[in-house]
């Protein structure tokens, strides 16, 4: 009973007033007991009233906290887990490259969650135990895994969901990707929150420019803002395939990007041996429309139908069907059959129509075997028809259009047949006159 009585005495001496452990030794390592359940470690004059919980030596140090030592036989300050500071570094320690340090979560009272893992090879992972790479946020698939700016509201960062790499802007519409120049943080290019892409840079040699054979096999060089032939910059983008390039231009002077463009024209046009060819392609079943301004009004000036009809002037096909003659006859055939429909006509200077074959064309009416009507018959049949034999009549034309070439064949075998008439009408006179002058012998 004595026994536990001096000991009380003593313990409640501890606890209420400082003390002092002194462990010989070499260097009379103290631990020192302050009021209040500090502790101090060392044996500086500093350490006899900690100011912490637990307060270790000011010294520098690799190891001041072991947590489990080396392997036997090995004592230094470098192959141990523990904590140490030294150069002004607090060090968290690892035996060797095959340990990892590790951060969890308790998710009940017997199991927890893995947060983060530092490698031993300095790979980091947050949501994966076995990074591959000095950053890796593991494999989830989630729109925003990395916030580069969070502030209750708006978000700004990376993601990956769907088999795509996600770039995040926050919630206001004036957000944007800027791309700036490390001299003097002048944005360079910018993609708006809209979707649309702006380059404002005005240097002669500066623009948005790729070269890289790896972004696809058939692209190679994009630009915007190159210059133009006479070193006056302007909008311009070139793409490139093969040893061609395609451009679209912006003309900012008399003949730039062509011999014939004008101030503020635009110029698309093809540099290079290959390709030879500018092909412009729709994949779906819609047509390739041109449209221009007029009257502060835009209007279509032409488009090209997936079947290869063209359609020039503001007409839709509707619009074709109603001016093409005979459309409500059923013998004529739809503006779907005619390959170029041309709005209020077509000026020009030459025209020239195929013949595919002799037999097209009115010679035959000057071989041996043709059969010329009598000018009796041609007579009757105008009487009876109101058109000359062969031709079409006014109301066919209605029906059925003006075939060029097939009328111009037309017009010509009745003038060859007209020319066969004056002959022979010629003979008549001549026969006619020789027995006028005999009888008049």
């Amino acid at each position: 009973m004595k026994k536990n009585i001096i000991l009380g005495i003593i313990a409640s001496a501890i606890l209420s007033a400082n003390a002092q452990f002194v462990v010989p030794s070499a260097t009379a390592t103290t631990l020192h007991t302050y009021t209040g359940g500090k502790v101090g470690i060392g044996n500086t004059a500093a350490l006899t009233t900690p100011t912490a919980q637990l307060q270790l030596s000011s010294t520098t140090d690799n190891r001041q906290i072991v947590l489990n030592g080396a392997a036997a036989g090995i004592s230094n300050q470098f192959q141990m887990a523990g904590f140490g500071y030294n150069n002004s570094i607090l060090k968290y320690q690892l035996p060797s490259t095959a340990s990892d340090h590790a951060f969890y979560a308790a998710t009940s009272t017997t199991a927890a969650n893995e947060l983060m893992r530092i490698r031993g090879n300095g790979n980091v992972g947050i949501g994966i135990a076995n990074p591959s790479v000095k950053l890796s946020l593991g494999a989830t698939s989630v729109n925003t895994k990395l916030a580069i700016y969070e502030n209750g509201t708006s978000l700004y960062g990376f993601g990956y969901a769907a088999n795509q790499f996600r770039f995040h802007l926050g919630a206001q519409a004036t957000d944007r990707f800027s791309f700036l120049d490390a001299p003097s943080g002048n944005e360079l290019f910018k993609i708006n929150a809209n979707g649309s892409v702006i380059s404002n840079i005005n240097s002669e040699f500066d623009g948005f420019t790729v070269q890289s054979s790896k972004i696809s096999p058939y692209f190679s060089l994009v630009g915007l803002n190159t210059p133009a032939p006479n070193g006056v910059v302007n909008q311009t983008l070139s793409i490139g395939l093969g040893t061609g390039i395609q451009q679209i231009n912006g003309s900012p002077c008399n003949g730039c990007y062509s011999s014939e463009a004008l101030p503020n024209d635009a110029v698309i046009r093809i540099i290079g041996a290959s390709p030879s060819h500018l092909i412009l392609q729709n994949s779906n079943a819609g047509s390739i429309k041109f449209a221009g301004v007029r009257n502060n009004a835009e209007r279509q000036s032409m488009e090209i139908m997936s079947d290869g009809r063209v359609i020039i002037g503001n007409y839709t096909q509707s619009d074709a069907n109603d001016f093409v003659p005979g459309t409500n006859s059923a013998t004529f055939p739809s503006a779907t059959q005619y390959k170029l429909i041309v709005a209020t006509g077509i000026l020009t200077p030459k025209v020239k129509c195929a013949v595919a074959t002799t037999s097209d064309w009115s010679d035959y009416v000057f071989a041996d075997n043709y059969k010329l009507k009598t000018l009796d018959s041609v007579a009757n049949y105008i009487k009876i028809n109101k058109h000359l034999p062969d031709v079409p009549s006014a109301q066919d034309m209605v029906n059925h259009g003006l075939d060029v070439a097939k009328t111009d064949a037309i017009l010509l075998q009745k003038i060859e047949e007209l020319t066969l008439y004056m002959i022979e009408l010629k003979k008549q006179n001549e026969k006619l006159a020789a027995e006028v002058a005999s009888l008049k012998k």
